[in-house]
């Protein structure tokens, strides 16, 4: 399933590709259900990953730094 695009720039993002990238990157996490988030913001996508945890993607290269700059920040 394809996530739907807000910009003409914007990569294909696919659900059950994001699924995959989880599990060979989290195993821990595989498995976990997966799901869209409506949202208003328009730099990431972003995507329930069980009751937990929320995986953020970006949207176009330039929101990038903001995400970076999140994790720096978030620890």
């Amino acid at each position: 399933m394809l996530i739907t695009k807000l910009h003409d720039a914007e990569p294909d993002i696919d659900v059950n590709q994001v699924g995959l990238m989880i599990t060979d990157q989290f195993p821990g996490w595989a498995g976990l259900p997966l799901a869209p988030v409506s949202s208003s913001g328009t730099d990431n996508v972003m995507l329930r990953l069980g009751d937990r945890l929320v995986v953020r993607l970006p949207r176009f290269t330039s929101a990038v730094p903001s995400l970076t700059k999140d994790l720096r920040y978030a620890g």
